[in-house]
Formats: structure tokens, sequence, C-alpha cells
């Protein structure tokens, strides 16, 4: 699926034992570039820190443990994020992989040179001013196409 410039992504990490009681079960998920925690919706004892989201203990047998976070997009003009979760226990590791692409809009970081503040863009993308930013334009440029100033 495609999001947003600062639209909400939420992860949910389901793990569960169908063994004996795991007694050093970890789960990390470091974020990936391109997004910034936003909140919790089920934090089952997990932490975040440092750009990790972690969970450790026992995993007791029959057990199920989910955790679920909000993250905001932080990335614009069509990249593709990527975000890896890993969990490790006495029986081995595993991962598992979720992606979403940023819609090909993109916006500045920041006020600023408009050399400075626009990624380039892969491929044909609409450029978005939000309230409050003012950019300068430090260079030709060609704005055939969409362009967008959103109102303050």
């Amino acid at each position: 699926a495609n999001v947003r410039f600062q639209g909400i992504v939420t992860y949910t990490v389901v793990f569960s034992n169908t063994g004996t009681a795991d007694p050093a079960v970890v789960l990390t998920d470091t974020l990936p570039s391109g997004t910034n925690f936003a909140y919790w919706v089920d934090q089952s004892g997990a932490t975040y820190a440092d750009n990790i989201v972690r969970w450790s203990g026992v995993l007791t047998g029959g057990s199920v443990i989910s955790v679920t976070f909000a993250v905001t997009n932080t990335a614009s003009g069509g990249a593709t994020i990527t975000n890896t979760a890993y969990l490790s226990g006495s029986a081995g590791a595993v991962s598992s992989v979720a992606t979403f692409g940023a819609t090909a809009d993109s916006y500045p970081t920041g006020s600023g040179l408009w050399s400075q503040v626009f990624a380039p863009c892969p491929t044909r993308c609409k450029r978005v001013i939000p309230a409050g930013a003012t950019i300068t334009l430090d260079q030709d440029i060609d704005l055939d196409g969409d362009f967008e100033i959103e109102p303050g």
C-alpha cells in the first residue's frame, strides 16, 4: 500500500510458543529510515528506546504475544520502506518483513533552499509545500506538471 507523507502505518508482531516454556525470548525491531515511532496500540510489555521496539522474557508453552505499534511515515517521493522484526529464543531465530511505499508526493524536510529540502524524485512526482514552510528557489526548476501549495 502507498502511504502519504506523515501518514500512520501500524505494525503488529504476533509470536507464539507451541512447545515448552522458553526462558529467553527476544523480539527486536529497529525502525527503518523513513519512519518515526508514533504510539503504542498494544504494548504487551514491549519497550521503545533508541529507535528499537523490544520485547524480552519467558514465553510459556501455549502462549501467544502480540505487540502492535504505529509509526509516522517521514518518506516521500515514491520511496519503499522495509521493516524487519527479529525473534530469537532457545529454538533458534526467525524474522518477518513488512513493506510499504511512500506516495509519489514529495514534501520538503523543512524551510530552506529548494535544492536542499526536496529529495530527488525517482520518477515524476508532485512537490507539496505545506503551510508554514518557506522555500527559496535556487536553481532552474521546470514547474510543468503537478505542483501544490497547501493553504495556511
